[in-house]
């Protein structure tokens, strides 16, 4: 059956943001993204839609899409990545421009960071202490709904600051995690949980999970690319072929903030519920369209940080030269978390 494609599969729903602030552009239909004069244009059977590239951050292509070389060009000259997803909303590529700021001496100091042992396990420790305390602030939100959700945040809050190898700082984390993931039942009652599982998820409740966090992996790529930071040397996950591995690191203290209480919102409001899936745990177009203006929403939330307002999107990107800064000048990395 043939599909028929809407402005709404050219997701830029406008939100109230600094004029200054940039969002995330989401296509789920089949097209072409072009050229026209000095801004781009999504053409398909039915429509033409012109792409503001001047608001726009990053371009996520989650229908079958075809980039002309004119555009191509006018999005490095613009330094705006495009990432692609298959059909099961699974991140599979990036057409990353030129980097903007780039350095074989931060390569280097990037590395033998990697390399040092010591400075290694001290941020990817860092890491994980500051997932945990997220993951605190997350569930103070919803201690009213189980009273064993206070018992998993003061079992939480007692456990040390991870340390020892990178294999114990590994494990560490997975303790936090299950620990944390044994709540979600008890803060959702319309969806179930159960545990987290991947390819293939589960249900539909593991299914939102593996797509908000795919979503949030590749806005921190794109806010690792608008720095000197290399995104395939990583700390607490192993760098390997085929992935961008920092932005695994950066994005593992922001779930908890950003993706998780999306989900437990559209679930416990009932915007989605079981039948906002088809075969395979795929969302429908309508639900689908609703994550994702949730997720820029959480994305362009403006909050109090360091005396300033800033956006959770802005702050990763402080989070990278946090970062940088720890690896040229051998501070101590001081995540972002909240209290």
């Amino acid at each position: 059956m043939k599909r028929n494609h809407t402005a709404k599969d050219v997701h830029t729903e406008k939100f109230v943001r600094p004029s200054t602030m940039k969002i995330s552009l989401f296509i789920r239909s089949n097209g072409i993204i072009a050229r026209k004069d000095s801004t781009l244009q999504y053409i398909n059977e039915e429509m033409k839609k012109t792409i503001p590239i001047a608001q726009i951050s990053d371009i996520h292509c989650l229908g079958k899409v075809s980039v002309r070389s004119g555009a191509i060009g006018l999005l490095a000259e613009h330094h705006i990545p495009i990432h692609f997803y298959n059909m099961y909303e699974t991140h599979i590529s990036s057409l990353l421009p030129k980097k903007q700021y780039h350095s074989g001496k931060v390569l280097i100091e990037q590395v033998k960071a990697y390399l040092d042992e010591e400075k290694r396990l001290s941020i990817a420790a860092q890491i994980v202490h500051v997932t945990k305390l997220n993951m605190i602030y997350t569930l103070r939100r919803y201690t009213d709904r189980n009273e064993s959700i206070e018992t998993i945040i003061n079992e939480l809050s007692s456990l040390d600051k991870p340390e020892g190898s990178i294999n114990q700082i590994l494990g560490m984390e997975a303790n936090i995690w299950k620990k944390y993931y044994s709540t979600f039942d008890m803060i959702s009652g319309n969806l179930e949980f159960q545990k987290r599982s991947y390819r293939p998820p589960l249900n539909e409740f593991n299914a939102l999970l593996s797509l908000t966090n795919m979503l949030l992996y590749t806005v921190v790529l794109s806010q690792i690319q608008q720095t000197y930071l290399s995104p395939e040397i990583s700390y607490l996950h192993e760098p390997t072929a085929k992935r961008f591995s920092l932005s695994l690191d950066l994005a593992e203290y922001y779930k908890p903030l950003i993706t998780h209480p999306l989900i437990f919102k559209l679930i416990n409001t009932k915007q989605i519920k079981t039948n906002s899936f088809s075969q395979g745990y795929r969302l429908k177009p309508k639900p689908f369209n609703l994550v994702l203006t949730e997720f820029q929403e959480s994305l362009n939330s403006v909050i109090g940080h360091n005396n300033k307002k800033l956006s959770y999107r802005t702050i990763i990107k402080h989070d990278c030269h946090r970062l940088l800064k720890t690896i040229l000048e051998n501070k101590p990395f001081k995540a972002f978390y909240r209290s």
